[in-house]
């Protein structure tokens, strides 16, 4: 079974620079991840967004036709709602985004449900090994902004989650969703700190080959 894993995190206290883009800020090819830094977050939560929605369809209602209309109708009123809960709650700023997939075993949940375009499960899921395995390349990506900026004045995570792909392609939606919002003046986030948090990343990667041979050496 494939898995995608996505963790989203807002630099409170920066804003975005006159014509920012989105910033590919490093690659891990040894664990398939790549780091963003990004000011729209809508377009790469899309998946897990779904799975938000689903969950709080199975529990507001199920997922088939009610009152309110078809499922599709009520998923995508939901989506869209959720999208406007996120812009008041979260606003707008500079994000960064941490991304992985690969291989799991598959699992056996404790109960299951198959639609057409997706399977929700019950528990059983993996997510928290998942979790576990990036928390280190996240903390240093992390760290490396509050050494490198000066208007940084704190980190706040908007969401984690990880969508399962079973063998046919299907997904298999987990549901994971943190919001807050806190009042900050904000300043621009300068092309120095970008540039600092980038080269922080490959000292980072530096560092930890370095340990990794020091220990192989030692083992001998």
């Amino acid at each position: 079974m494939r898995y995608k894993y996505l963790s989203v995190y807002k630099l409170i206290g920066v804003t975005r620079p006159a014509g920012g883009e989105e910033l590919l800020l490093a690659e891990y090819p040894a664990i398939n991840a790549k780091a963003l830094l990004t000011y729209d977050v809508d377009g790469h939560l899309l998946e897990l967004d779904k799975a938000s929605v689903v969950g709080f369809l199975m529990l507001k209602g199920g997922l088939g036709p009610t009152t309110e209309g078809t499922f599709e109708e009520r998923l995508a009123y939901e989506l869209e709602e959720l999208k406007e809960k996120r812009k008041k709650d979260v606003g707008q700023g500079v994000f960064v985004i941490f991304k992985a997939e690969d291989d799991v075993e598959s699992f056996e949940p404790r109960s299951e449900r198959e639609m057409s375009d997706f399977i929700v499960t019950i528990e059983g899921a993996p997510k928290q090994p998942i979790r576990s395995k990036y928390q280190a390349p996240i903390n240093g990506l992390l760290a490396s902004f509050a050494l490198g900026s000066d208007q940084l004045c704190g980190i706040k995570k908007v969401t984690d989650g990880v969508v399962f792909i079973n063998e046919d392609g299907k997904p298999v939606y987990s549901y994971t969703f943190e919001m807050s919002g806190k009042a900050i003046v904000s300043t621009g986030l300068l092309e120095e700190s970008i540039t600092f948090v980038k080269k922080m990343l490959g000292h980072l990667e530096s560092i930890k080959i370095w340990l990794i041979l020091h220990a192989c050496y030692q083992d001998r």
